[in-house]
């Protein structure tokens, strides 16, 4: 009789209680985990067992020392109400806001897995426990609240702030209102941190006390209207902001920006703008800055979630063709390096999943993506799991069997040996 064979994919696997006499019956057994708690029996136990692990992080305990294994999935606080139990091992995939006063729950804390930002007091940071991090660790000043990660202030913000507030916004601060009244704020004593500041030129002289020295400070003009994210320029855009942008982001222009050229008083784009070719000569007359000018072919292929570009594709592409926003992108490996060198570029695609032949080709013609990947392997993986947990084990696309009828599949946030 054929023995059957197992798969844990988990976050979190607790191996300490492991039983060789419950796992024997297996032909195989594969474990993907962040990580893996062990100890010195569990070990030996592990090594005798026809065991694949596919884990990021070992931990190993001494035998007799008791612990508390915890995983969360999604946002966690650490805050002085928090319970904590001691010797707790905790990973949490997400973020983590680690709030002042908690000096007792950290003490508690004897290993510390983060998949995600850490969001940690100054006056703590040299308290934190043991750590793996897959991420950042922003400090904040101690008596600082930490609101969104951009924070557009508007003319109501003055009345909703609080009597002497302490404001810590991590990544930006637009400017929104014209009408905002940062007197009124001074006068409250409220004060604000954050990277970076997008002001209005009419309130620098109000605003400007009321931050950080060090934020990198961007001043839209005055009669500007500033949109705070990558905009396409169509009548849509002009009618609703205006004919004097500041764009904090890329602008892309369509077939029909040459129509919308002569309504342009003036244009400031942070990013780049993507142009078609045939329109750059037209758009030199704009009264217009920007990072990078970067002139597209008439070809486009935009927006689609998932799209495989294989030979077939590639014989109906008779001039230089950008694939953008578009989810997940395949190449198959019958397109040849060259080929995606003289024919294709790929702008804010999420990810490209090639070969490692092509991965370098790839790359050069990318601007703005997510992920590009020199194979599919890890992928076509993670989506079996995800539909075997469904079908009981068994499925099959294009050829592709991701668990035999024989293996049992378990998913879990913690599994327990």
């Amino acid at each position: 009789m054929n023995k059957s064979k197992l798969r844990i994919n988990c976050d979190l696997c607790d191996a300490r209680n492991i039983k060789e006499e419950t796992y024997g019956e297996y032909q195989e057994i594969t474990i993907c985990a962040d990580t893996i708690v062990t100890n010195e029996r569990s070990k030996e136990i592990l090594a005798r067992l026809p065991m694949n692990l596919t884990v990021d992080e070992y931990v190993n305990c001494t035998s007799d020392e008791e612990i508390a294994v915890k995983s969360i999935n999604g946002s966690y606080e650490i805050a002085p109400n928090t319970g904590v139990v001691p010797n707790t091992w905790l990973t949490v995939n997400g973020m983590v806001r680690i709030l002042p006063h908690t000096e007792a729950q950290l003490q508690k804390i004897s290993h510390l897995t983060i998949n995600g930002v850490v969001f940690c007091p100054n006056g703590l940071s040299g308290m934190l426990p043991p750590m793996t991090t897959n991420g950042t660790i922003i400090n904040y000043p101690d008596d600082y609240t930490i609101l969104a990660n951009e924070l557009g202030i508007d003319r109501y913000f003055p009345l909703r702030a609080e009597e002497g507030g302490r404001y810590f916004i991590p990544k930006c601060v637009y400017d929104l209102d014209l009408e905002t009244d940062y007197t009124a704020l001074a006068t409250k004593n409220v004060k604000m941190q954050s990277k970076k500041l997008y002001l209005r030129e009419e309130h620098l002289e109000a605003a400007l006390p009321l931050f950080n020295m060090d934020a990198e400070l961007a001043v839209i003009p005055t009669g500007y209207h500033l949109v705070t994210k990558d905009a396409t320029l169509d009548q849509n855009l002009i009618s609703t902001n205006g004919t004097k942008l500041y764009i904090a982001g890329d602008l892309r222009i369509g077939e029909n920006g040459r129509a919308l050229f002569d309504q342009m008083e003036a244009l400031t784009v942070e990013g780049d703008v993507r142009i078609p070719e045939a329109l750059v000569d037209d758009f030199s007359k704009v009264n217009a800055t920007y990072g990078k000018l970067i002139a597209v072919s008439d070809a486009r292929v935009n927006g689609i979630g998932m799209l495989n570009i294989n030979k077939s594709f590639m014989d109906s592409v008779t001039s230089k063709t950008t694939i953008s926003d578009c989810g997940m992108v395949t190449i198959s490996a019958d397109v040849a390096p060259e080929e995606i060198t003289e024919y294709l570029s790929f702008h804010k695609c999420g990810v490209i999943t090639c070969s490692s032949e092509q991965k370098a080709a790839v790359t050069a013609a990318s601007s703005s993506c997510g992920l590009i990947k020199s194979s599919a392997g890890d992928f076509i993986q993670s989506l079996g799991d995800m539909v075997s947990s469904v079908t009981e084990g068994v499925f099959d696309m294009d050829g592709i069997n991701f668990h035999s009828s024989d293996t049992k599949v378990i998913n879990a946030d913690t599994y327990v040996l």
